[in-house]
């Protein structure tokens, strides 16, 4: 289940970034939530699987798409089934708008993309 971003959440959502490559010190995980927060085409979920937070997606919103910026999770939790369950709900929140990856999340949702094709 995908849960907004709130201020509330914001050490579990920095835990959690923590694992994600390219974001290796508090200062640029901080930057990287004032973004994503205070923008009004940028937002952050947080995947919640059994009661545990276990997962983050950076997306921004453009008028036709959703475009998934980037995914952290928490060790152990970063299978294909997570991640595809966050795109799943991205499709279920956003139903008129496409959703594309950028350029380090691309090959996750051309995976995605290829396992509901075949689920069809």
């Amino acid at each position: 289940m995908l849960i907004r971003y709130s201020e509330s959440n914001r050490k579990v959502t920095m835990g959690i970034l923590s694992f994600m490559d390219g974001l290796s010190n508090m200062e640029l995980i901080n930057k990287t939530i004032d973004i994503f927060s205070e923008n009004d085409n940028k937002l952050i979920y947080l995947q919640k699987n059994n009661d545990q937070f276990i997962g983050v997606a950076l997306v921004i919103i453009d008028n036709n798409c959703v475009i998934l910026d980037r995914m952290a999770f928490i060790p152990n939790e970063n299978t294909v089934y997570n991640q595809n369950d966050i795109l799943r709900s991205l499709q279920s929140i956003y139903p008129h708008k496409r959703l594309m990856g950028s350029l380090k999340t691309a090959s996750v949702l051309e995976r995605f993309e290829m396992s509901q094709n075949h689920e069809e």
